[in-house]
C-alpha cells in the first residue's frame, strides 16, 4: 500500500530542521512588530482624539480672552519697563512691588534698595469698573529714591531705605491745597485831621475883616 506523500516544502524542512527554527523565530518577530505597530497606531489615535477635543476649547479661550499676552523669558527689568540700561545701574533687580491697595503717589521699592521706585495710579471708570497703573523708574546711578522729600538723593543723604514705608502715607497729601481763612481786616475809620492854625496866623487873617467892621460902623453911627 503506497503511502501519502508530503508537499516537498514540508518534506523539505523536516530534512532541515534549523530552517524551521528560523521560521519560528520569524514567526514571532513578525507577530511581535505586528502588535508594536497595532499599539503604536491605537496611541497615536487616542491622543489624537484628546488634542481634537481640546483644541475648540483653546480657541475659545484665545477667543473670548483677547488681552491675555504670554511674554517668555523676560527679566524683571523688562517686566518693570525699565529703561534697557537698568541692569548696569543695579544687576540684580527684583519684580515683587505691587500697587494693589494702595492710593495715587510714588513708592519706594525696598526690596531693591530704593533704587527704584514705582507710581501707582487707580482709576475708576464710570461704569464703576476699577484698573491700577503702575509706572517703575530708576534712580541714576549712586542715587537712591528719598520717600520723604520724593525725589532721587545721594544715598549718604537720604533717610533709611527700610525706612521708606513709614513715610507711604505723605503721599496722601498729593491734590491738596493750603486752606488759609482770610481774616476779614477791619478797617478803621480814617478822619482826616485838620491843620491846627496858630492863633497869630488866625487874627492876621481876620485883621482885614474886622477893620472893614469898624469902617462901616462909623459910616452909619456918623
Amino acid at each position: 500500500m503506497n503511502q501519502p506523500r508530503l508537499p516537498s516544502f514540508v518534506s523539505y524542512i523536516i530534512r532541515h530542521p534549523l530552517l524551521a527554527v528560523v521560521l519560528y523565530i520569524y514567526k514571532l518577530i513578525y507577530q511581535m512588530v505586528t502588535l508594536l505597530f497595532l499599539e503604536a497606531v491605537v496611541h497615536i489615535y487616542v491622543h489624537t482624539m484628546k488634542f481634537l477635543i481640546i483644541l475648540p476649547l483653546i480657541c475659545c479661550v484665545v477667543l473670548c480672552a483677547p488681552r491675555l499676552r504670554i511674554y517668555p523669558h523676560q527679566t524683571p527689568p523688562q517686566l518693570l519697563t525699565l529703561p534697557s540700561n537698568a541692569t548696569s545701574i543695579r544687576s540684580e533687580i527684583t519684580d515683587s512691588f505691587t500697587c494693589e491697595g494702595r492710593s495715587y503717589g510714588y513708592y519706594a521699592d525696598t526690596d531693591n534698595e530704593c533704587q527704584i521706585f514705582h507710581v501707582c495710579m487707580p482709576v475708576v471708570y464710570s461704569d464703576t469698573r476699577s484698573q491700577m497703573f503702575k509706572w517703575s523708574f530708576i534712580c541714576p546711578e549712586e542715587t537712591v529714591f528719598n520717600q520723604e522729600i520724593f525725589t532721587c538723593v545721594n544715598s549718604d543723604e537720604s533717610i533709611d531705605c527700610m525706612e521708606s514705608p513709614k513715610f507711604y502715607s505723605l503721599n496722601s497729601h498729593f491734590g491738596e491745597t493750603d486752606s488759609e481763612t482770610e481774616e476779614p481786616h477791619h478797617v478803621a475809620d480814617e478822619t482826616t485831621a485838620l491843620p491846627e492854625v496858630s492863633q497869630g496866623l488866625e487874627k492876621s487873617a481876620r485883621r482885614p475883616y474886622d477893620a472893614k467892621r469898624k469902617t462901616l460902623e462909623s459910616i452909619y453911627n456918623y
